[in-house]
């Protein structure tokens, strides 16, 4: 399904073939340095970002997308690259990314770690400063503890189809709908014969 995905980026100067080459190596259907008036071909996009672009520049690109009215933009999958000589980096989930990869990474691992972004219910939470992933997923991790959102947080669940877009998802605690008893027993004028 991979195949059915573009990839737009923003790289640093002289460092946009190694994010051609990671969309590429990850089975996307094509891939173009973001701007300039090119626009993905299907609903979903990966948006990856080269670590040398800077912190302020990834920051304001990130917080770009997040703040598109279009569902395929704002909860699009945005990945940091980076090269495995980088040494140590900013921890880049906490500022919202989806990913981290650092290369090299093999083929089939590539094509996992964007396969995970697809096909699966994916849990963003926004506060008035913040639109992602759960930030606290990783130390969640070590210490195997359930998540506590913040009050003040909004949740977003959704899936990402390549074919259909993005869409939400209704968690499974969520109340249902209230139908007076006095309408639930009134037949259906459509389908009763």
């Amino acid at each position: 399904m991979l195949s059915y995905c573009d990839a737009l980026w923003l790289a640093s100067p002289g460092n946009e073939e190694t994010l051609r080459r990671v969309a590429d190596e990850a089975g996307l259907r094509s891939g173009a340095p973001y701007g300039g008036g090119i626009e993905p071909r299907g609903p979903i996009c990966f948006y990856l970002v080269d670590h040398r672009a800077g912190d302020d520049e990834m920051r304001d690109f990130l917080a770009q997308l997040r703040a598109s009215p279009l569902p395929d933009v704002r909860f699009a999958p945005v990945i940091v690259v980076a090269e495995e000589s980088a040494g140590a980096l900013p921890d880049y989930r906490r500022w919202g990314f989806d990913d981290v990869i650092i290369l090299p990474d093999d083929r089939p691992e590539l094509t996992a770690r964007f396969a995970a972004q697809l096909h699966r219910e994916i849990l963003y939470y926004e506060t008035p400063t913040y639109l992602g992933p759960d930030r606290r997923r990783k130390a969640r991790a070590k210490v195997r503890e359930p998540a506590r959102p913040s009050s003040r947080a909004n949740e977003h669940r959704f899936v990402r189809d390549p074919l259909e877009g993005t869409h939400p998802v209704r968690p499974p605690d969520a109340p249902r709908m209230y139908v007076p008893p006095e309408l639930a027993a009134v037949p259906d004028r459509l389908t009763r014969k």
